[in-house]
């Protein structure tokens, strides 16, 4: 590779396919409302196989070249961004499903949402990250929720008339 840039760019499509494995199809007769916490437990099992492979807690690959070096290269910085984008288009179509279920205001503006979510994600996954320690994210799983308006007492949402 001539640069540092084009290796990164030419192993990010790899590390997106990876994010896709994420979003599985919704179980038959499953609510919108309930694929965000699938998608977050996901990341969760991720970050705990990563740590009893490795013994370290390595985070999201994406989110780490966002943090490391994207300040230096334009074209980094944008496949990057591409790939957070593609994320909060998916988890903003579930929350627009989930609006549409009754499972969320309708007021809810689902992009913000989606965004917030990712936030989350990515910070917990950073927390855990900073502390070697895979419970982190599950530790912080019900503020998640709460976004969402779940809680981890009461999982099912109440649906809005």
């Amino acid at each position: 590779w001539r640069a540092k840039a084009d290796l990164l760019v030419a192993v990010l499509p790899a590390h997106r396919e990876k994010l896709r494995a994420f979003r599985q199809p919704l179980p038959s007769g499953a609510l919108a409302i309930e694929q965000p916490p699938m998608m977050y437990d996901a990341a969760a099992f991720a970050v705990l196989t990563q740590h009893q492979e490795s013994g370290h807690v390595q985070g999201c690959t994406i989110g780490s070249v966002v943090a490391e070096i994207s300040t230096q290269s334009e074209t980094i910085r944008q496949a990057v961004a591409d790939a957070l984008d593609e994320m909060t288009t998916t988890v903003e179509g579930l929350v627009e499903r989930a609006t549409d279920e009754g499972d969320l205001d309708r007021a809810t503006d689902a992009k913000a949402l989606a965004q917030r979510l990712l936030a989350y994600v990515q910070g917990a996954t950073l927390l855990a990250k900073s502390k070697n320690d895979p419970r982190v994210t599950q530790e912080l799983r019900n503020g998640y929720l709460q976004l969402l308006g779940l809680d981890s007492n009461q999982p099912q949402p109440q649906r809005s008339p």
